[in-house]
């Protein structure tokens, strides 16, 4: 039985830095709302009281984008 992280390329230690750091300020610049979980301002949300820009577009893609470059700092390095 085969693991998905088989396939997984690998990334050299700079490559891995390089997308940490890029998940990390694309939360930083463009969407301060995306840095923590958002459970609590859900909840909020499902109270009644507005939160501007809480479920903007660029919340959207700061979470994606910077979901996808966490995990690609995580991908398998030949060392391990």
């Amino acid at each position: 039985m085969r693991h998905l992280h088989e396939d997984l390329p690998e990334l050299t230690l700079p490559k891995q830095i390089l997308f940490a750091t890029s998940a990390a300020i694309l939360v930083k610049q463009y969407s301060i709302y995306a840095r923590h979980s958002g459970i609590p301002e859900i909840k909020t949300v499902l109270g009644g009281f507005v939160i501007r820009r809480f479920l903007g577009a660029w919340t959207l893609v700061a979470k994606s984008l910077g979901l996808v470059s966490y995990q690609a700092s995580w991908a398998r390095n030949k060392a391990n």
